[in-house]
Order: structure tokens, then C-alpha cells, then sequence
């Protein structure tokens, strides 16, 4: 929201269509701002791809991405190996930054 209260456009995608367009509607209240959303899953190299060309189509740029897609683990006991989990979300062959390269 603060990029967008500065001027930018912004894409936002997620999973589920409906809160998705309701916060896409919000932002752009808020701020004036287009806000293009794509319901589209992060874990899905083809959906991401799509969001970054929607995007580029829409605005035709893309400047700044910002991930905020995360994965829930239930902590049992008290013991979770944070390593594993940052690994996972940064350092496997299916992270984030390579999924929207």
C-alpha cells in the first residue's frame, strides 16, 4: 500500500479470486492507484510467469516484486528447524525468485 500511496502501480495475485479482488479494491481506494489482480498460485512456475506478463502487458514495465507468499508448518512440541524452513522457501530449486525468472 505505501508504494501504491506513493504513485505506483501495482499487480497483486493470489490464490482465492474473491479477497483478492476486495483487496485490490481497497488499495486502490486508499491510494487512487491502479491495481491489476491475477488469480494465480505462487508455487506454479506457468502462474507466475503469467502474472509478470499480465503485468508487463498492463503497465508496460515491471520495476519492483515483492514476495510475500509463505507456507504455514505446524510447530509440534516446540521444534521447528528454521533452516529447513528458509531453505525451502529461498534455497530449493522451486523458490520464489526462480519460479518468476
Amino acid at each position: 500500500m505505501a508504494l501504491a500511496k506513493e504513485g505506483a502501480s501495482a499487480t497483486i495475485f493470489a490464490r482465492t479470486r474473491e479477497p483478492l479482488a476486495e483487496a485490490a479494491r481497497e488499495i486502490g481506494a486508499a491510494t487512487g492507484q491502479a491495481v491489476h489482480f491475477v488469480p494465480a498460485n505462487a508455487t506454479s512456475s506457468d502462474d507466475c510467469k503469467r502474472v509478470v506478463s499480465e503485468t508487463v502487458d498492463r503497465f508496460d514495465r515491471l520495476d519492483i516484486l515483492v514476495n510475500n507468499a509463505g507456507r504455514h508448518r505446524r510447530i509440534l512440541g516446540g521444534n521447528t528447524d528454521w533452516s529447513g524452513v528458509l531453505f525451502e522457501s529461498w534455497g530449493s530449486p522451486r523458490s520464489p525468485l526462480d519460479l518468476c525468472t
